[in-house]
């Protein structure tokens, strides 16, 4: 756990995610937007009783980096799977571009046609040509 660590632990944590920052700027800068799946799998209230940190670590796979790197991310709901799970992607965003994510996480859900949660309400009528 964290006790065995120092204050200079943490310290070089934060040097090394810097760093890390500083070789991914270039990656990041060069895309308006990142569409990941929002989590690898799906689990039962039971699993993630008997061993929270491990399940909600491996429901964060695909975007546990996003704050770290000062990103923003907005899941939407795109279907169900085979299996009637619910299904969704993550739009990932670029720091002071809220707006963009926001606005492409609206236009990817209404082209879901899926209603607005459990409401079962139709989403408002989108302004796309499709």
């Amino acid at each position: 756990g964290a006790r065995g660590l120092s204050a200079a632990d943490a310290f070089n944590g934060l040097y090394a995610l810097q760093a890390y920052k500083a070789k991914l700027a270039p990656i990041i800068a060069s895309v308006d937007l990142f569409c990941v799946p929002t989590a690898p799998t799906h689990y039962a209230l039971p699993a993630v009783l008997a061993d929270p940190i491990t399940t909600n670590s491996r429901l964060g796979t695909y975007t546990n980096f996003v704050n770290l790197l000062d990103m923003c991310g907005i899941a939407v709901p795109t279907g169900k799977r085979d299996d009637g799970l619910p299904m969704s992607v993550t739009l990932l965003g670029m720091v002071g571009k809220d707006w963009l994510t926001a606005s492409l996480a609206r236009d990817v859900h209404a082209m879901s046609a899926l209603p607005l949660g459990a409401t079962g309400w139709a989403q408002p009528v989108s302004s796309l040509p499709w």
